[in-house]
């Protein structure tokens, strides 16, 4: 039986997409399906006389191999995946904490903004009395040698 090149892309495409995964269904609407129960349901719905065709993952199957060999197989990929989901879970604890102190150096800024605001503020307000002040300095007069208040 020749390989229909539309269901064997689908499967590759589910096998990319899942790693996990190491079998899936294609039926002849092109539905993929990893659960053999889902592909036959859905055959039978849609009155489909082609059984779903059944897709291996390369390396996954070995017809050498009986039942405790593909469980024992099996439990070597869980315990990866169960690595990978322990690791996850040790990224994402981590993801929070680089948040929650993204969070406080962004409540510092803004504390610091607001000091930055007052103390420009001030300065401008020293600045405005130094002028204020130089305007009423007194002044010497070099032709009659009085001093005199600018200003007045």
């Amino acid at each position: 039986m020749a390989v229909d090149k539309k269901k064997q892309k689908i499967a590759l495409g589910v096998f990319q997409e899942n790693a996990h995964v190491n079998q899936v269904w294609i039926t002849s609407d092109l539905q993929a399906f990893i659960s053999e129960d889902k592909a036959i349901y859905h055959h039978k719905k849609i009155n489909d006389e082609n059984e779903p065709e059944l897709f291996y993952r390369e390396g996954s199957k070995d017809e050498n191999l009986n039942q405790d060999d593909y469980k024992a197989m099996f439990f070597v990929k869980q315990e990866q995946i169960d690595q990978l989901a322990s690791e996850k879970k040790i990224l994402e604890g981590l993801v929070k904490d680089l948040d929650k102190h993204n969070q406080e150096l962004t409540s510092d800024m803004e504390v610091l903004g607001k000091v930055i605001i007052e103390k420009d503020t001030e300065i401008e307000s020293l600045k405005a009395r130094i002028a204020e002040l130089e305007s009423v300095k007194p002044e010497t007069n070099k032709d009659e040698g009085n001093t005199t208040k600018k200003g007045k």
